[in-house]
């Protein structure tokens, strides 16, 4: 069964699973989710825990050899494995297969990987474990599930703030949940338990936002003209190369302005979406992006690019970060 991560603490108030997986790209979740199993078993008698870290030369087959054996003192225990998606190699997923098939009754088998692929997702092993054990995919937190996670984290510290204060926190440390978590804590070492106003958050929590080239082209997709312009002066001051920059603009500029083009052929934009096999997560995205232009503006602004790319080779006079300031402007605005 597949569960959400913000129901896990439920779940774990009833009977444990065999076999839990945790994927997913963001560590602090990732890593809190696993203690969370790892407590919640330790209470229901699982009190010895067997970590194995997956490195080249790793022997799966002492996975199925640790599910058979018993403890020396009859403890039950947690059978912890980290790995990558690409370290679930055919020998892997036949391992994981064959303990799915079987799991220990005294063991609970705890596995965290990175975010899965649909090959994996859509795999045997994977199936098979949705019957017996849980799965839960951790995906990063933005807009206002950030702030409700703050919020919540802030709760727990004893700290209390206004809703300006919440969405400074957040935006300050956008995309590294760690870096909010660790400014929380500082916050209450500094404060105790305490209502703390949004002009105190601004003076003291570091600017710790992660941004990278491809946040910076989910806002303009997003017509989000604010959070662009910011997360492009931050990629400036952080020396990003502008052509890195301009390659991921560009990128999909010219997607968009494919589907535009059968769009206006006639062809729905489920289907174009389909064809084009964009990720669910990012379908909402392109939706905003081709209400707001026509294939005609996307081919300028597929023209505008290629003038940057000119004027960062030197062959052509103008100011770079202007220019690709006033491209991100022209994607996210309405015609």
């Amino acid at each position: 069964m597949q569960i959400r991560y913000e129901q896990l603490n439920g779940h774990l108030q009833k009977n444990l699973a065999p076999i839990y997986l945790l994927t997913g790209d963001e560590p602090l979740l990732m890593e809190e989710g696993c203690s969370a199993i790892r407590l919640a078993a330790k209470k229901q008698g699982f009190t010895e825990r067997e970590v194995w870290q997956v490195e080249t030369g790793f022997s799966w087959q002492g996975l199925l050899d640790a599910a058979n054996s018993f403890s020396l003192f009859s403890n039950k225990q947690v059978l912890e494995l980290r790995c990558t998606q690409t370290q679930l190699t055919e020998t892997a997923t036949k391992a994981l297969l064959s303990y799915i098939a079987k799991p220990a009754e005294d063991k609970i088998l705890l596995i965290s990987v990175d975010k899965l692929d649909s090959k994996h997702q859509k795999s045997n092993w994977y199936q098979t474990l949705l019957k017996i054990g849980i799965t839960i995919q951790i995906w990063p937190l933005e807009g206002d599930n950030l702030v409700q996670w703050v919020k919540q984290r802030l709760t727990t510290a004893g700290l209390t703030t206004t809703t300006e204060g919440l969405r400074l926190l957040a935006e300050r440390a956008e995309g590294n949940l760690l870096s909010i978590a660790q400014e929380i804590e500082k916050l209450s070492l500094l404060f105790g338990k305490t209502q703390i106003s949004a002009d105190t958050i601004a003076d003291i929590v570091a600017d710790n936002a992660r941004y990278d080239v491809f946040k910076l082209s989910d806002a303009v997709l997003q017509g989000n003209s604010k959070r662009a312009i910011r997360i492009l002066f931050c990629l400036k001051e952080e020396g990003i190369d502008p052509i890195l920059i301009l390659w991921s603009l560009t990128k999909e500029i010219r997607t968009l302005a494919s589907m535009a083009y059968q769009v206006s052929r006639h062809t729905s934009v489920e289907k174009v979406l389909l064809e084009q096999r964009v990720w669910e997560k990012r379908k909402p995205l392109l939706r905003q992006a081709l209400q707001r232009h026509s294939v005609t503006t996307w081919r300028r602004l597929l023209h505008h690019a290629c003038k940057i790319d000119q004027t960062i080779k030197g062959l052509q006079v103008g100011n770079i970060w202007d220019e690709l300031t006033t491209l991100c402007l022209k994607i996210t605005k309405n015609q």
